[in-house]
C-alpha cells in the first residue's frame, strides 16, 4: 500500500493539473449525459467515469505534447534564423576586412590580384607584384610561389584568397573600397 501511495504521489506531482482537469471533465460528462446512456448501462457508472477520465487525460497530454513540440520547433527556427544572421554579419565583417587590406596594398599588388582574378588564378610572374614592399601580399601566406620551366618565379593566390577576392570583385567591381 505504501508503494502505491508513493507512485500516486509522484504521478500527481508530475501531472496534477492534467489529472484535475480530467476529473472535472469526466464529472461534467456524467452530469450532461443521461443515466440511461448506452455506455453507462454497459460499463457501469464508475467504469464510465474512469474511461472518460483516461480519454481526457490522454487527450490533454497529447495537447501538451503538441504545444511543447511547436514551441521547440519555433525555438529551433528562431535560433537557426539568429545563427544565419550572425553568420551573415561575420561574413560581411570578413569581407570588409579583406577590402580594407586591399586598400592598404600597393597599386601594383592590386593590379596583380585583378590580373589573377581575370585569368582564373593562372600563375603570373612575381615581377607583377611589389615584392620588396613589406606590406605586399607577395610576402604573405596567401600566395603560392613556384618556378616555371624557364626558371621564372610564378605566383598565384591560395584557393581561399582567390575565392574571397573573386567574390568581392564580382560583388563590388573592385577588390578594395577605392579605385
Amino acid at each position: 500500500m505504501d508503494s502505491l501511495g508513493e507512485a500516486l504521489k509522484i504521478f500527481l506531482n508530475k501531472h496534477l493539473i492534467t489529472t484535475i482537469l480530467s476529473i472535472v471533465i469526466s464529472f461534467l460528462f456524467n452530469l450532461v449525459l443521461p443515466n440511461d446512456y448506452w455506455m453507462i448501462t454497459k460499463l457501469g457508472i464508475n467504469a464510465f467515469r474512469i474511461f472518460v477520465f483516461c480519454i481526457c487525460f490522454i487527450f490533454i497530454q497529447l495537447i501538451i505534447w503538441i504545444i511543447k513540440k511547436i514551441k521547440k520547433l519555433f525555438l529551433h527556427y528562431t535560433l537557426k534564423k539568429e545563427h544565419q544572421k550572425y553568420e551573415k554579419c561575420k561574413i560581411e565583417d570578413n569581407i570588409r576586412n579583406w577590402r580594407k587590406a586591399a586598400d592598404k596594398m600597393t597599386p601594383q599588388d592590386r593590379d596583380a590580384i585583378c590580373k589573377l582574378l581575370k585569368n582564373n588564378n593562372t600563375p603570373i610572374p612575381s615581377s607583377d607584384f611589389s615584392i620588396f614592399d613589406f606590406y605586399s601580399i607577395y610576402n604573405t601566406q596567401y600566395v603560392h610561389k613556384s618556378k616555371n620551366s624557364d626558371g621564372i618565379e610564378m605566383v598565384k593566390l591560395t584557393h581561399e584568397c582567390y575565392e574571397i577576392f573573386s567574390y568581392i570583385y564580382e560583388e563590388y567591381g573592385m577588390i578594395g573600397n577605392f579605385k
